[in-house]
């Protein structure tokens, strides 16, 4: 069965501060007060590009969509327009969200600036439960975190650099049009994260890849995490390719 979240527009929400909103030809609108922040369909096309691409264990499934629309203030007192992109499963026990894509950015071209993925599909328990335990041991020794990856079934830590690119690279090749196409990559682990005095454990790799579009080429930044290589974090590193102007 071609699943709901690939080819229809996406169910009805709420915005994060309690406000009704519906999903109407891609805007999210307060009743009765106008709209209070456009969803760009061509972000959410993005969304669920990227969602495709990454996470092809959701394709085929019987899945659904839902749009949350939340409009902040961010610490310059500037408005933000930020929308949560859900892949749900309907169970006997209800709505259980397997996928959700946190979009904090959106450019003035409609490009995803900045996104997070949560979710049991993308942020596993076993995952979560390895970083819970290197947190308990700050003091523990590089060799003892990998061993900790290894203990966890981790299969992409720093000697599997082959095997994580070869998941990988077919993934962003497969962002298509929405996205563009990969020009240039580079693929770094990283253990802990180290600040200061503060070794943050983080058991992941980080990617930076160039993508060109029919406006230009676009640098990201993505973080994957190690034991089964989902994508995490994505974020835009240069400014968005001006749109041409035709002549």
């Amino acid at each position: 069965m071609v699943s709901d979240w690939l080819n229809r527009r996406p169910s009805r929400g709420l915005l994060a501060v309690g406000i009704t909103a519906c999903v109407l030809a891609g805007r999210i609108e307060k009743p009765g007060a106008g709209a209070l922040a456009p969803v760009r369909s061509d972000a959410v096309a993005q969304v669920r590009a990227l969602a495709k691409a990454m996470y092809p264990s959701l394709v085929g499934q019987a899945l659904r969509a839902r749009v949350v629309s939340d409009l902040y203030v961010d610490v310059e007192a500037l408005p933000l327009n930020e929308f949560r992109y859900s892949i749900v499963a309907d169970t006997n026990a209800g709505q259980r969200d397997l996928l959700t894509v946190v979009v904090y950015r959106v450019d003035d071209n409609g490009m995803i600036g900045r996104c997070a993925v949560t979710g049991p599909v993308a942020n596993s328990e076993p995952h979560m439960a390895l970083l819970k335990r290197l947190w308990e041991h700050p003091d523990s020794s590089e060799a003892q975190d990998l061993e900790a990856l290894r203990g966890a079934s981790g299969r992409f830590g720093p000697e599997n650099r082959a095997g994580f690119l070869a998941q990988t690279l077919p993934r962003l090749r497969a962002l298509g049009p929405h996205w563009g196409h990969l020009a240039t990559w580079t693929a770094e682990f990283e253990g802990r994260y180290r600040e200061g005095g503060n070794a943050q454990p983080v058991m992941s790799w980080r990617m930076e890849v160039a993508l060109r579009t029919a406006r230009g080429t676009q640098r990201y930044k993505l973080t994957f995490e190690a034991l089964d290589g989902n994508l995490l974090l994505l974020s835009a590193l240069s400014p968005p390719p001006k749109a041409r102007v035709p002549r």
